[in-house]
């Protein structure tokens, strides 16, 4: 199926009151969620800026969170229902957030993308991201290593327009 924009949801931010939405969405959406603890703990961090992708109706299908301090972001958390993906989702949250990252003096953005999740390090690639390193036995669920993915926003120019490939990525 090919990645669509999707017109049907509208990028918002989320504040940590809607902390159990965004638990629901990340429970859905991987085979090792997060634990709550760490999503409310996230999400009240005074550092964590979230997004999200939510219907008409006020459903949250998506969310983005991030942490930002001076000019370096942290791509944390990204994570699509599985029956919202391959609509352009993902990409446009990542989108949204880089433009609200650039407009507050952010350079670098970075993240980690589980080294077996190819579809994942794909997606990011498609956004301008590039892979600078790993990080060996990252998570704590598997022991396995993490890629880490860096994108200049400075330098950056047209890999902001080009389509990401698909919506599986979510740092996992």
């Amino acid at each position: 199926m090919p990645v669509t924009d999707d017109p049907a949801v509208r990028i918002v931010g989320v504040p940590p009151s809607r902390w159990l939405e965004v638990l629901r969405v990340e429970a859905a959406s991987f085979e090792h969620p997060w634990d709550p603890g760490t999503v409310r703990d996230v999400l009240h961090s005074r550092f964590c800026l979230a997004l999200g992708a939510e219907t008409p109706e006020g459903r949250l299908v998506a969310h983005l969170l991030y942490a930002v301090q001076g000019g370096l972001c942290h791509l944390l958390d990204l994570a699509v229902l599985p029956e919202w993906r391959r609509r352009g989702i993902g990409a446009r949250l990542v989108r949204e957030a880089q433009d609200r990252m650039r407009a507050e003096g952010v350079e670098f953005v970075f993240l980690e993308v589980r080294a077996s999740n190819e579809s994942g390090q794909a997606f990011y690639r498609g956004l301008g991201f590039e892979p600078v390193g790993r990080r060996p036995g990252y998570y704590p669920d598997t022991g396995e290593d993490a890629v880490v993915m860096i994108r200049d926003l400075v330098a950056g120019g047209a890999a902001d327009r080009r389509p990401a490939t698909d919506d599986r990525s979510h740092g996992e």
